[in-house]
């Protein structure tokens, strides 16, 4: 009997451990669990924080670029103004200088109040007004910088593609190009070319660059005097050819940077 008796509390006992360890795995599972769900939520919020950082850094440098453009077309406006409002001085001395015959003088006279005036208008590349002034606004910056470019434009008609997102990806690529043409001797020469190829707007920039490295770098080393504006341009680009689906290439082989675009029509 009391062999019985030791055996049953054996059995009890035994069953009571197995119980406890049920309860120490269960609980060893569900606070393993916890920390998972913890540490996935703790990564979800820093990814969401650290992706609207850099949305805010985007869309600061986008209006920074925007403002820079603005300011330019404004001054451009604001000297034309001055012109016409002095329109009929202008007249004036022009008439006394041919009465006098220094026709020379005339001619230099027209081309300074002129000048202003070539600047706005400049050339219709593309059929959009905005993106028309912004090639011709960097035309003039590379030409005072004694830049020469050669620009190849065939715009589609009627695309999806916003003309906002356009300037995005032009103004950033052709002020990269601006600044390291701008760095170079000899050869300081931009090639543009814009067209449709089947189903895609293909979009080319090609210049001059004193890196010799034959792998692009997506932040390579600035020469920009305002060192907060580097860093931003190319992830603009980026996100603007992944918002439609398109494709980026960067090369740069025998000292010249070339960059690639195709995105879906």
């Amino acid at each position: 009997m009391r062999l019985i008796l030791i055996v049953i509390g054996f059995l009890f006992e035994y069953r009571r451990i197995e119980i406890i360890n049920s309860i120490k795995q269960s609980f060893t599972w569900f606070l393993l669990l916890l920390t998972l769900i913890t540490t996935a939520l703790i990564f979800y919020f820093y990814t969401k924080d650290s992706n609207i950082k850099k949305k805010v850094n985007m869309l600061e440098m986008q209006n920074q670029l925007l403002e820079i453009n603005y300011k330019k077309i404004n001054s451009i406006y604001t000297e034309n103004a001055k012109l016409f409002h002095d329109f009929n001085n202008h007249l004036n001395i022009l008439y006394q200088l041919v009465q006098n015959e220094k026709f020379n003088e005339a001619k230099s006279y027209i081309e300074n109040i002129s000048s202003p005036v070539k600047q706005l208008s400049g050339i219709s590349w593309t059929g959009l007004d905005i993106l028309d002034i912004i090639i011709n606004s960097k035309l003039e910056q590379a030409k005072a910088m004694g830049i020469k470019f050669d620009i190849n434009v065939e715009f589609p008609a009627n695309t999806q593609i916003l003309s906002h997102d356009i300037c995005t990806i032009l103004s950033n690529l052709l002020d990269n190009a601006i600044e390291a043409t701008s760095q170079c001797e000899s050869e300081k020469t931009i090639i543009l070319t814009i067209r449709k190829i089947h189903y895609f707007l293909f979009i080319k920039l090609t210049n001059p660059s004193t890196n010799a490295t034959s792998n692009f770098a997506l932040y390579p080393p600035t020469t920009k005097s305002n060192k907060n504006l580097h860093g931003f341009g190319l992830p603009n680009v980026y996100s603007v050819i992944e918002k439609y689906n398109g494709s980026l290439k960067c090369t740069n082989e025998n000292s010249n940077f070339k960059v690639t675009i195709l995105i879906p029509l």
